[in-house]
């Protein structure tokens, strides 16, 4: 029998899976195209997608400054971040302008967005699969119940996959 490509340890010392580049790049796209939300907001609507906590909170102004029918661009992001208090934690108003600037156009949004979406399925995919393993070995809930609940927190993992296949009507 092979060995297994990653042995027990060196699981804990993996980074989660995240692209960097896509989230930037969805990012800067929404702050330069006006169109570009839009396209993201077809594929998923919730900040936890983005893997860095700055993304989170830029792309969650990006949503609230969207649905008050307002501008999304560099002024209007970093102006609501300030009146948060949040500026300094999403990197500041230089790391803004570097989104836009990071990108030539916004015509691949939809492809960065769908790579967020990916890499936060596989992350959700390694905490419920972490807590299923950790329930097993607890023996917190009969086996029945364990085996429904595994089924139900999978089953919501590709819910969110299956979303971003239909459209409203």
């Amino acid at each position: 029998m092979a060995e297994p490509a990653f042995k027990e340890k060196d699981l804990a010392q993996l980074q989660p899976p995240q692209s960097l580049e896509a989230e930037q790049a969805v990012l800067g796209a929404i702050m330069k195209d006006t169109e570009a939300i839009t396209h993201v907001l077809d594929i998923f609507d919730r900040p936890m997608h983005f893997y860095h906590r700055r993304h989170q909170t830029i792309f969650q102004v990006a949503i609230d400054l969207f649905n008050r029918s307002e501008a999304i661009d560099i002024t209007t992001v970093s102006e609501e971040l300030i009146k948060m208090g949040l500026l300094e934690q999403a990197g500041g108003r230089v790391y803004l302008v570097d989104l836009v600037e990071s990108i030539a156009s916004s015509a691949n949004v939809a492809a960065h967005a769908n790579i967020i979406l990916e890499k936060s399925l596989l992350r959700r995919m390694i905490n419920t699969s972490n807590e299923i393993v950790r329930s097993c070995y607890t023996l917190e809930q009969p086996v029945n119940e364990l085996m429904d609940r595994a089924e139900t927190d999978i089953f919501e993992i590709a819910e969110m996959r299956l979303k971003q296949g239909f459209i409203p009507l």
